[in-house]
C-alpha cells in the first residue's frame, strides 16, 4: 500500500470556498500532528498497516475483511433534487463541525447513494442486493499468492461456521431442554442447542473453508433470510432465487412478494414472480419458518398485502 503522508503545514480547506476552515476546539492543532500518528488515525484506510503490525503471526493468521453493509441512502428524499442534499452538506459550518457531536458524519442522499452500489439495486435499509450484498476479503494460513476472485453464493451466517472450523470445534448440536415462559407457556429455548451452560441458537451457516480451498461448499440446509425494517427477503439455498417483499409504494402496488432469478439477473431488474409462483410460495414458506424459528415478530401490514 502506499505509504500515507502528512504535510506539517497543510490545514483542512473548505471544498466548496478554498478558505482555511477554523480548527476544531478540542485536540491536537493539526500541525501538532506527525505523519506516523496520521497513518494510526487513518488506519480504517490502510489495511496493509494492519498486517505489517502483525507480521510475526502473518503465516499463521486467517484474515477475513469484510465491509458493512449497503451505500447509506440517507436522508432518503424519495427522489427529490440531490441539489438541496449535496448543498445542506457541502456548506463550510457542516465540514468545521464534521466528527464532532454535531456532524458525525455527511450525508449524500438517495440519490448518490444508488451511485455508489451501482450495478445493484438499491440502497441501505433496503432488502435488495445494494443493500445486503457485500465484498468480503479472505487470507488463508500460509497463503501468499493472490488467488482468484470467487463468485459463489455466501451468505454472513457462513463466517461463524468458518471460524469454528479453522479452530477444530464442532458446531453444537444436542437440543436444549424445554424453559416455558410462566406468562405465555412459549418455549423459550424453541430452535436452540446447548453449549457449555447455555442455550444458544445453532450455527446456521457453512464454512467456507472448502470453498477458499478450491473445493464446493456444502448446501446449508436452512435458508439465508433477514429483514430490515418489515422489508423481507429469503433466498433459495442454492442462492440461485431471491424473494423480496417491500412495502408499497415502494414495492409493488399489490404488496405481493417478488422473485429475482439471480443467475442471470443480479440486479434485480426483473420480477418473475408471476412466471414462477411455486418458488415463490416454497421461499415463503420458508420465510415463515424461519420466523417462527429465531421469534421474529413482523409489522403489521395494510389488509390485502403479504
Amino acid at each position: 500500500a502506499p505509504e500515507m503522508k502528512a504535510s506539517p503545514t497543510a490545514r483542512p480547506r473548505s471544498l466548496i470556498t478554498g478558505q482555511r476552515m477554523e480548527k476544531i476546539e478540542w485536540g491536537p492543532n493539526w500541525e501538532e500532528i506527525l505523519g506516523g500518528e496520521f497513518a494510526k488515525r487513518s488506519r480504517d484506510r490502510n489495511f496493509d498497516d494492519i498486517q505489517k503490525d502483525m507480521y510475526a503471526e502473518y503465516e499463521n493468521t486467517f484474515i477475513m475483511f469484510q465491509s458493512d453493509n449497503g451505500a447509506e441512502g440517507w436522508p432518503i428524499d424519495g427522489g427529490a433534487d440531490p441539489k438541496a442534499t449535496d448543498e445542506a452538506n457541502a456548506a463550510p459550518e457542516v465540514y468545521a463541525k464534521l466528527g464532532t457531536d454535531q456532524v458525525k458524519r455527511l450525508q449524500y442522499g438517495l440519490r448518490w447513494a444508488e451511485v455508489s452500489a451501482a450495478p445493484f439495486r438499491n440502497v441501505k435499509g433496503a432488502s435488495h442486493e445494494g443493500s445486503v450484498s457485500t465484498p468480503l476479503i479472505v487470507k488463508l494460513p500460509g497463503q501468499n499468492a493472490r488467488q482468484a476472485i470467487l463468485r459463489d453464493y455466501t451468505y454472513v451466517t457462513d463466517n461463524t461456521a468458518t471460524f469454528l472450523a479453522l479452530a477444530g470445534i464442532e458446531a453444537p448440536r444436542r437440543p436444549a431442554g424445554p424453559d416455558p415462559d410462566p406468562a405465555t407457556g412459549r418455549d423459550r429455548n424453541q430452535g436452540k442447542v446447548v453449549y457449555g451452560t447455555r442455550n444458544v441458537y445453532p450455527v446456521s451457516g457453512s464454512s467456507l473453508l472448502p470453498l477458499l480451498q478450491g473445493a464446493p461448499i456444502a448446501q446449508r440446509g436452512l435458508p439465508a433470510a433477514d429483514e430490515s425494517y418489515g422489508r423481507g427477503y429469503v433466498f433459495s439455498t442454492d442462492g440461485r432465487w431471491k424473494a423480496v417483499w417491500t412495502e408499497p409504494p415502494q414495492g409493488p402496488v399489490d404488496g405481493h412478494w417478488q422473485l429475482y432469478d439471480l443467475r442471470t439477473d443480479r440486479g434485480e431488474n426483473h420480477d418473475v414472480a408471476s412466471s414462477h409462483p411455486d418458488i415463490v410460495a416454497q421461499l415463503v414458506q420458508r420465510w415463515n419458518g424461519y420466523m417462527t424459528q429465531v421469534g421474529g415478530v413482523e409489522p403489521l401490514r395494510p389488509a390485502g398485502f403479504y
